[in-house]
């Protein structure tokens, strides 16, 4: 689900195929939208709340117009071979991400949905994607183990975080960092500035369990570790790494 950036309506995806709009005040009512084929996994507001997009098991991404009567015919955006996890609108709301089953992420123009490029790499499912607060770099969360760090403007990878014992399940970019969670349920954040780990965090349910004792040895190495850099940024990518 995804709150309006007015505070006053939140949007829902359902494994009904459809998403639904609610108020916040009580005497405006819900609004129930179908269109997709399959279950709805991921929805999120553009930043002016002018824009939704779902994305779903049906390998569509869907851009919706909300208004006080509901939403008009989606524009449907056809590029993905497996089910889209992930949306994610760019801070200044004039791009999309998504990200799918099929291993890629894809880039849109918003509004519109024009396709304007694939972002190719990862060996297993996509799970999440995220723009960075300058629009110029977005962060993936895979099945296969990484993150990875792509420069919009050239669509290529420039750094992966590698060293993960789990697949990554989603992930958040914010100033001067990223967080991310895996399925072994640890919450990891970097710091771009010096790209390496800051912290590990985990709620073990037993400090001697062995699932414990495997989160301590995990959190040791990753301490350690700094990933990948796939290709040198330029200087501008690393401007924007400094000054996020």
């Amino acid at each position: 689900c995804a709150f309006n950036p007015n505070m006053k309506q939140l949007v829902s995806s359902s494994g009904d195929h459809s998403l639904m709009i609610w108020n916040f005040k009580p005497s405006m009512r819900a609004y129930r939208f179908a269109g997709h084929k399959d279950s709805v996994l991921s929805v999120a507001y553009s930043p002016q709340g002018e824009c939704i997009a779902s994305g779903s098991k049906d390998r569509t991404v869907r851009l919706w117009t909300p208004s006080t009567v509901g939403l008009y015919t989606p524009k449907v955006l056809k590029a993905h071979g497996a089910a889209v996890r992930s949306v994610r609108f760019s801070p200044d709301g004039k791009k999309l991400v998504s990200a799918s089953q099929d291993k890629t992420l894809k880039l849109w123009s918003a509004p519109d949905g024009k396709f304007l490029s694939t972002l190719s790499g990862h060996t297993n499912w996509v799970r999440c994607g995220d723009f960075s607060p300058n629009g110029r770099s977005v962060v993936s969360a895979s099945d296969d183990k990484t993150v990875r760090i792509w420069d919009v403007e050239r669509s290529a990878n420039v750094y992966n975080f590698d060293d993960f014992f789990s697949p990554v399940t989603s992930v958040v970019m914010r100033l001067r960092s990223v967080g991310c969670r895996n399925k072994s349920d640890a919450l990891v954040l970097f710091c771009f500035s010096t790209l390496s780990r800051i912290s590990c965090l985990a709620a073990p349910p037993s400090m001697n369990s062995p699932r414990s004792l495997l989160r301590r040895k995990a959190d040791a190495t990753w301490l350690k570790g700094r990933g990948t850099p796939v290709e040198d940024p330029p200087r501008t990518l690393r401007s924007a790494f400094l000054c996020f």
